[in-house]
């Protein structure tokens, strides 16, 4: 083998093996760092891997417009068949959360609930 070929197959290896990092961040149990920041979002989402690289990938274009185009163009597919292959799983989690949401929801705490009792004079 050659050089070149070896870099090309390094530079392969190194894309490979770095791609797919929104389906990692998905599948964290319990989920971490990403999840800290939008409260509002859950792990295990089906094709979450893919939501996670393509919102990442938009809001880095204003401040890293070269770490922006690798997470599109690269991570996002690989992200894409990384999570197809984890789509069993995943679906197995969607609806245990929705069979455990719809028969047990979640209390809503004192400060957020609503008032539907009118003040007394």
């Amino acid at each position: 083998m050659t050089c070149r070929t070896i870099a090309g197959l390094g530079l392969c290896f190194h894309v490979f093996l770095c791609g797919g990092c929104g389906t990692v961040m998905n599948l964290e149990d319990p989920p971490k760092s990403y999840f800290r920041r939008y409260p509002g979002t859950d792990a295990n989402k089906v094709y979450g891997g893919v939501r996670i690289d393509a919102e990442q990938g938009c809001n880095k274009f204003d401040f890293a417009p070269f770490d922006a185009m690798y997470l599109l163009a690269i991570d996002l597919p690989l992200s894409a068949v990384a999570d197809t292959i984890t789509l069993p799983w995943t679906i197995s989690a969607e609806v245990n959360r929705l069979i455990s949401n719809y028969y047990f929801p979640k209390q809503q705490a004192k400060s957020d609930a609503v008032v539907t009792e009118a003040p007394q004079p």
